[in-house]
């Protein structure tokens, strides 16, 4: 679990198994999982991410755009600084 408080942002590894003559090699990949209340969903795209916060959406786009982060190249702890964002504006801390 990266981040865990109203909303939770867990990663989970998958691995895949290929199968060759001799030996098997396995690719691992992060799949990535967030939760704001209506239970968990895969982070697959920017405006799929975006469209989760809902009414704050907007905002949440702003905060992404003035950070200059890139979605598909940020780091779990980018994604999590965009979440506590999100609680942070809709409990009123700032």
């Amino acid at each position: 679990m990266v981040h865990e408080n109203r909303c939770k942002y867990l990663i989970k590894h998958v691995s895949t198994r290929n199968a060759y003559d001799v030996t098997d090699e396995y690719d691992y990949s992060p799949v990535s999982y967030l939760n704001i209340g209506e239970g968990f969903f895969a982070l697959s795209t920017k405006g799929r991410f975006i469209k989760m916060f809902g009414d704050e959406s907007v905002a949440v786009r702003e905060y992404i755009k003035m950070r200059k982060i890139k979605f598909r190249l940020a780091g779990k702890e980018q994604i999590a600084g965009i979440i506590r964002y999100y609680e942070s504006i809709t409990t009123g801390d700032i």
